[in-house]
């Protein structure tokens, strides 16, 4: 129930922001360019991915596309922050329409297979109908598909 007040919270004072090109209130801004924001949010509360799907939707937001350098930039800021490095994070992208065709659930745009996103060496993605939902998780945070019911932190992104 804590974690419905909080996205209630969330949600309420999302147009906040003070400028276009800021993050709205409770979102960090993860771009190296000022003009061109990344905007994440970490739901810090554990559900499975459909869950975390339907939190971001409730502060009008998506569950993360993490494409290029935003990876790396995402890594390091979960490194450096406590209470993050711990915990695995659901991010935007099923395979359950086509096993095996990764598309990011904002746009349906298709996920690049490989490194450097994908850990080589795991041979992810590798879950069959089992694991339909992409995460990362620690120590070194690279895309995999995890358990369909597994419970999780997530991670939303608006574009503003």
């Amino acid at each position: 129930m804590k974690w419905a007040a909080t996205l209630v919270v969330a949600a309420a004072t999302l147009g906040l922001a003070s400028s276009k090109s800021d993050c709205p209130v409770g979102f960090i801004n993860l771009s190296n360019d000022p003009s061109s924001p990344e905007c994440l949010n970490f739901v810090l509360n554990t559900g499975t991915w459909q869950h975390m799907n339907y939190m971001c939707g409730i502060i009008h937001a998506n569950i993360s596309k993490i494409t290029g350098d935003l990876h790396y930039r995402l890594y390091n800021y979960i490194r450096a922050t406590p209470g993050l490095t711990d915990h695995c994070f659901w991010i935007g992208g099923p395979d359950h329409q086509e096993e095996g065709h990764w598309v990011w659930e904002s746009d349906g745009s298709d996920i690049s297979m490989g490194t450097p996103h994908w850990d080589a060496c795991e041979r992810d993605p590798n879950g069959s109908i089992w694991q339909n939902y992409l995460c990362i998780c620690p120590p070194d945070y690279y895309f995999r598909d995890c358990a369909n019911d597994a419970m999780m932190y997530g991670i939303c992104q608006v574009e503003v």
